[in-house]
């Protein structure tokens, strides 16, 4: 399969590096955003984004893959909201820095299903200022892309296997992780 059109729900400083760095690396297809109008026109006007759309359900639209990039509150949320919305092709992700809430959520939502529709990620990258007026291209460069994948999850195949491939070509380094391992870790590093 090839991803023809990307979602980004939530134009940041993460959701908008990831779209500056997608269309520096090579990405021909669409890319959509999804936040507030004024953050969606800024993210656009700096080549972030290809279009915006406020709603979210409406975002998702005609997209091979979505990526949730909001606090992880935000995303918990969503997978639930968006789920029946999705095509049943579309991989669902995200760039949560805690994962056993939002992993739990995504087993409830698609159930035997999960393996296929959601893949947990967490880009260890950042920057003192936040909001798309920070996006950099360059933003994962060298960073680790944490994946924690569900149970009997296939990685190295389909549509996980070619976003895993563009997160190498924006240069990440791809480490696969436990859920529970991953929320352990961040707890050591950030304290």
């Amino acid at each position: 399969m090839r991803i023809s059109q990307i979602t980004i729900i939530g134009t940041g400083l993460i959701g908008g590096s990831l779209g500056l760095a997608l269309r520096k690396n090579g990405f021909r297809g669409k890319i959509v955003g999804c936040d507030r109008p004024k953050v969606l026109a800024r993210a656009k006007r700096m080549g972030a984004i290809h279009d915006g759309v406020a709603d979210t359900v409406q975002a998702v639209q005609g997209s091979d893959l979505v990526i949730l990039s909001t606090p992880v509150i935000g995303i918990v949320e969503l997978i639930g909201r968006l789920s029946p919305h999705l095509s049943p092709s579309t991989l669902l992700t995200d760039v949560g820095s805690t994962k056993a809430a939002i992993v739990a959520r995504a087993q409830y939502v698609f159930g035997d299903k999960a393996a296929l529709r959601f893949l947990p990620g967490h880009p260890m990258a950042g920057k003192e200022n936040s909001g798309v007026e920070s996006a950099d291209p360059d933003l994962f460069r060298g960073a680790v892309w944490f994946v924690t994948p569900l149970p009997g999850q296939k990685i190295k195949a389909g549509v996980i296997a070619e976003y895993l491939r563009w997160i190498k070509k924006i240069g990440a380094k791809v480490s696969v992780l436990d859920p529970l391992e991953h929320d352990e870790l961040c707890a050591w590093i950030s304290h």
